[in-house]
């Protein structure tokens, strides 16, 4: 009957100075396991293309922000307002419009880097798209943001002409309507005006009439006045934001940034420094474990010695 025994609990437990005492006996083994690591995550960061980051600024368009109001004048710092929130457009180009240029590409080209949408500048309307490629597909990326960017304005063109059309057609009634009161007040306070002389007496017409053609004509001209300027400042704001609107475009077209994003070298070397360290200090204590197992099995079986 064999009494061979296995390691007592006192044998499990390990103390930082064996972990360590581990660690220096097996140095060797550590050290090629990281040169081997990090040689080879250098030779991939050496042959890998150099990456570029693109990026273009498309503009949604800004159109008037009329006030509820038509006698309110309009803040000349809130004439306009993009046609669309800055967060709702970024919402709208990256889930809708870049994945529908994406699939009519997809019949003629080979898939390029992934596009991304975010807000540039969300008060004046602007939308930045950004995407990262090699070198051998900047040209096709650039190609493609150009596409994009081309469908954004074209969706928000419409919008923009048809709020356009709108504010031009106000304005004119507006001129039309201003230009009817200079023609039509003479003529109305010189009626009003003969209507009251005509109820006056012919004896009073001497003293009388002078004095309520004078009130007449005051007041005719206090409310047709007052009429004019209300129809000027609701004009100044509807010019004012007619000349602040723009239309949907391409501000900025696509190309490469001044900072490239290169191939990343010294990330990667990094990384791969502390997989080879780790990966290293796993190899010496399995190592280890392997030794002391072979050791134990190997040991003489004392009943049969």
């Amino acid at each position: 009957m064999s009494n061979k025994q296995g390691p007592s609990p006192a044998d499990d437990e390990i103390s930082l100075f064996e972990l360590w005492a581990i660690l220096v006996r097996r140095r060797w083994l550590i050290a090629i396991v990281f040169l081997v690591v990090v040689g080879v995550t250098a030779g991939a960061a050496l042959m890998k293309e150099p990456e570029n980051r693109l990026t273009a600024v498309i503009a949604v368009g800004q159109i008037a922000d009329l006030p509820d109001n038509p006698a309110t004048s309009i803040d000349p710092s809130d004439a306009v307002v993009p046609i669309e929130a800055a967060g709702s457009a970024v919402t709208r180009v990256n889930e809708v419009l870049i994945p529908r240029v994406v699939a009519g590409d997809n019949g003629s080209t080979p898939p390029t880097a992934t596009v991304r949408a975010e807000v540039a500048d969300a008060g004046a309307g602007l939308i930045r798209l950004t995407a990262e490629a090699p070198d051998s597909r900047t040209a096709a990326t650039r190609r493609l943001m150009t596409r994009i960017g081309d469908r954004v304005v074209a969706h928000y063109r419409d919008e923009w002409r048809r709020q356009s059309r709108w504010l031009e057609d106000r304005i004119a009634a507006l001129e039309r309507r201003e230009n009817a009161i200079d023609s039509r007040a003479p003529a109305g306070s010189r009626a009003l005006m003969d209507r009251a002389l005509g109820l006056a007496g012919e004896g009073e017409a001497a003293s009388g009439g002078a004095l309520v053609r004078d009130l007449l004509s005051s007041a005719m001209a206090y409310q047709s006045e007052a009429y004019r300027w209300d129809l000027a400042d609701e004009l100044s704001g509807l010019h004012l934001s007619q000349a602040r609107m723009a239309p949907p475009g391409v501000e900025r077209a696509a190309a490469v940034s001044a900072a490239d994003i290169g191939a990343r070298t010294g990330l990667m070397l990094a990384l791969g420094a502390i997989l080879g360290l780790m990966l290293g200090v796993f190899a010496a204590f399995i190592r280890e474990f392997l030794a002391n197992a072979r050791a134990y099995r190997e040991q003489p079986d004392p009943d049969q010695t």
